[in-house]
């Protein structure tokens, strides 16, 4: 259990530092998101949304207002 906890954060680093704007390793946040989305099914569709945007060519991603 402790291992996907630090998925988590590991995920929630990457995604805090995409959004501000530092470069990420999309490939790593793409290999988190499939794993928890595996391990845990309440956010699996969460997830699924967050390792496919990981797919898309910078940029490309809708921006949120």
């Amino acid at each position: 259990m402790r291992h996907r906890h630090d998925d988590i954060r590991r995920l929630a680093a990457i995604l805090e530092a995409e959004y501000n704007g530092r470069s990420i390793d999309s490939a790593e946040a793409r290999t988190l998101a499939w794993r928890l989305n595996a391990a845990y099914p309440d956010i699996a569709g969460t997830m699924e949304l967050v390792a496919r945007r990981m797919d898309e060519p910078a940029g490309t991603a809708a921006a949120t207002p």
